[in-house]
């Protein structure tokens, strides 16, 4: 089976897909957000910004990573740098167990703590720099999501433990990853894509529907 990572997309208009299900949708830039639904799974919220704020959400604020918790407004930064991440506390936060109020580097398993929120920081696999923000306590997002994604180069859903979505089904992988366009997809699998069937590469859209034998994605815009 060749893996998804290794496989390159055809190029493709986004003329070409740009119309679904009787609907417009639009191309995913490089600096937005999206929630990507997992059926059976569940959904995250998916950051593609270099820096994302973290914060309370409260109407009218516009930080990338809306918190229904008891923390400040804006509350701490995290900033990607390469495939290093660092996290810079607005008001106070404590990782690794200790409080902080200057710039840490994040590391693949740490625990962040502030106001009544606990996260553990994740960047599972070997060879992708996105990383994950897991609840360790009950607090979510606003909108409701189970998880929080840090896309870096590319976003790996499949079976094993390192991946950035783990689904609990055949082996199968499907990459989401940055392209000169937007975000593009490729499957290890044949998958159909906004209604066209047996591809396994192309681009996706705000509103793009994604569905193979095993799985099945929605992209829901914020």
């Amino acid at each position: 089976m060749q893996n998804a990572l290794s496989q390159t997309a055809p190029k493709i208009t986004l003329d070409e897909q740009h119309f679904a299900l009787d609907r417009i949708m639009k191309p995913i830039t490089h600096t937005q957000r999206f929630i990507l639904w997992v059926d059976a799974v569940g959904g995250y919220l998916v950051c593609l910004r270099d820096v994302v704020t973290l914060g309370q959400a409260i109407a009218g604020s516009e930080v990338d990573i809306p918190l229904l918790a008891d923390v400040s407004r804006n509350h701490a930064r995290i900033h990607r740098v390469g495939d290093q991440y660092i996290l810079e506390p607005i008001s106070t936060v404590r990782v690794r167990g200790s409080d902080t109020t200057t710039e840490t580097s994040l590391n693949d398993g740490d625990q962040i703590q502030f106001g009544n929120v606990e996260l553990l920081f994740r960047k599972p696999h070997p060879l992708s720099a996105t990383a994950k923000l897991e609840f360790t306590k009950g607090h979510r997002t606003h909108p409701r999501t189970d998880g929080i994604l840090l896309m870096a180069d590319s976003l790996i859903i499949g079976n094993r433990d390192h991946d950035h979505v783990v689904y609990p089904y055949d082996e199968h992988q499907i990459v989401l990853y940055r392209s000169e366009q937007g975000v593009d997809c490729r499957s290890d699998q044949p998958i159909n894509m906004d209604e066209k069937h047996e591809q396994t590469a192309g681009p996706i859209f705000l509103g793009s529907k994604i569905k193979s034998e095993y799985i099945s994605l929605g992209i829901e815009a914020l």
